[in-house]
């Protein structure tokens, strides 16, 4: 997803920016400091590992890396 996109919806869609509201400029540094790893990544990181897709309405939710 799109950086501009991430800052808007850690702010006003996540349960953590709804209780706390935070500024936008602490969303957006702490946006700008993250960055998640892709599946062929984990894949490498975690060779011996399966890697799996978790879905959420045809969309990517998570990717998990489980031990054979």
């Amino acid at each position: 997803m799109p950086k501009n996109i991430q800052k808007n919806l850690v702010r006003n869609f996540t349960l953590w920016g709804i209780i706390t509201r935070p500024n936008q400029e602490y969303c957006d540094k702490m946006v700008e400091e993250l960055r998640l790893l892709s599946s062929q990544e984990m894949s490498e990181l975690f060779a011996n590992a399966t890697v799996e897709i978790e879905k959420f309405a045809g969309l990517e939710k998570s990717i998990i890396a489980m031990k054979n």
